[in-house]
């Protein structure tokens, strides 16, 4: 993980020293050359941290993004998400890689729960027009991008995490997938019609 930080340190600092500290002034080519930098770095976080993830953990956070997703507890009901029984049948997969703890200084848990979620085209959708959808989207306070989509590797990994407890993760996860259909309406209708 070093290895990646310190490489995209260098690249960084050398990108700022020809063409200035702020990333929006960079040539479009730099600015992808460091984001792929940057996640590169991420990658090697995310592997490093999730190694030995315990299946009764995935099990267990499953059931509970199906209750959020269902308004079941708390959370509202996410009424653009639907479960369906297949991926076969489904416009987005939702799979969840593993879950994991770290503390924190600022909670009064002192600890976030943070579930990595993968979310890619279903076989009920068309990825042509994927690329057209932002990458950040559904991403915000809960959430961490982890790898972006591309046309190379066509999925997104995201963390959603919450500093109170396993079952708000869960509903961190089912409000961003909720509010990435929300926000790519018109191209995830568009790609589903053309199936």
């Amino acid at each position: 993980m070093k290895e990646a930080e310190n490489a995209r340190k260098e690249l960084e600092k050398q990108i700022k020293k020809q063409y200035g500290k702020k990333h929006e002034d960079w040539p479009l080519e730099k600015q992808g050359e460091y984001r792929r930098a940057a996640e590169a770095e991420a990658m090697a976080r995310f592997e490093l941290e999730y190694l030995g993830g315990i299946q009764k953990d995935v099990d267990d956070s499953l059931e509970d993004i199906q209750r959020a997703i269902a308004g079941k507890g708390l959370p509202k009901e996410k009424k653009l998400t639907q479960l369906v029984e297949s991926q076969e049948k489904a416009h987005l997969v939702v799979e969840i890689l593993c879950r994991r703890q770290k503390k924190n200084n600022w909670s009064l848990t002192g600890r976030d729960y943070v579930i990595a979620i993968k979310l890619s085209p279903g076989k009920a959708l068309s990825s042509s027009p994927f690329d057209e959808i932002i990458p950040e989207s559904g991403a915000g306070r809960q959430v961490l991008m982890v790898h972006a989509f591309r046309e190379e590797e066509p999925y997104w990994i995201l963390e959603c995490v919450s500093n109170d407890r396993w079952s708000n993760a869960a509903n961190a996860v089912a409000g961003t997938v909720n509010e990435f259909i929300k926000d790519n309406q018109k191209v995830l209708l568009m790609a589903s019609q053309s199936q």
